[in-house]
């Protein structure tokens, strides 16, 4: 296999991903936005952020449910899915679009399925308001701290005390696979969906959004630039990007200004 050794191929192949994406879910109807740093990247550079390397897209869950059952297996031999539903092997709760050409090697030991150079897909949920929300939120981020420390191996510059809480933890969970626990965390995401409420939240991991945004702000979708390119985001954007970044249009500081993703891509 040929190494995709060159960040600009890499991003090249997310966009490619991201394109037939766009175009089956206007051809569709389906409603999509770009999401977290997509949609920082979309609102702030045009693109990507610089110092970025990975899309993330997201659906109301009415859309992510018709998206995942209706996109095509193989898109002219180029892109497939997986998720929960088309796999019974893939072991998160979203799901993510992937070029077939390409194989993607991680240091995650739940990455089954092995997929390709791919872009996330993210299902938003109704959430609560206030205190109801608060309680819902500690139970989500208890379920998503199992699911990362059950992929947690000894790590040498780790504290002793927590490497042993580390395996104390995994050997509770034993009984559990990874994908039964990411079956809790869908099940538990989907919970409040139809009972009237007016908010969004991520719900499967919420590792961006520090709080829930108003379902009013994703009624609509706008055209905005991206690499050159008209692309799908919510009308308000605003409110969402504020909900995760706070002051988003200041850049962090230089030390901050990194990819935090570890991996190997290969063309097949």
């Amino acid at each position: 296999m040929k190494q995709i050794d060159s960040v600009d191929e890499l991003k090249s192949i997310q966009l490619n991903i991201l394109l037939k994406v766009h175009q089956f879910c206007v051809e569709n109807n389906i409603k999509y936005s770009l999401a977290d740093g997509t949609l920082l990247g979309a609102v702030r550079h045009k693109g990507y952020i610089p110092w970025d390397d990975d899309i993330d897209i997201c659906m109301e869950r009415k859309d992510y449910h018709r998206f995942i059952n209706e996109f095509p297996d193989v898109f002219k031999n180029e892109i497939a899915v997986v998720s929960m539903e088309r796999d019974t092997q893939w072991a998160f709760p979203f799901a993510k679009a992937y070029d077939v050409r390409t194989v993607l090697k991680e240091k995650a030991t739940n990455n089954k399925p092995q997929i390709g150079v791919n872009i996330d897909i993210f299902p938003l949920d109704d959430v609560p308001n206030g205190e109801a929300f608060e309680d819902y939120n500690k139970r989500r981020k208890k379920m998503f701290l199992f699911f990362r420390t059950k992929a947690l191996k000894w790590r040498e510059g780790r504290s002793l005390k927590n490497n042993l809480s580390m395996i104390a933890v995994k050997v509770l969970l034993s009984p559990f696979s990874h994908r039964k626990l990411s079956e809790f965390m869908d099940t538990y995401a989907k919970k409040n969906n139809g009972k009237s409420y007016s908010l969004l939240y991520e719900c499967c991991l919420g590792m961006i959004l520090k709080g829930p945004f108003p379902k009013e702000a994703f009624k609509e979708t706008i055209d905005m630039p991206f690499e050159g390119h008209l692309l799908k985001v919510m009308s308000g954007y605003h409110v969402c990007l504020t909900c995760s970044y706070g002051n988003y249009m200041q850049l962090p500081p230089i030390e901050k200004r990194t990819s935090h993703h570890a991996f190997k891509a290969y063309w097949k």
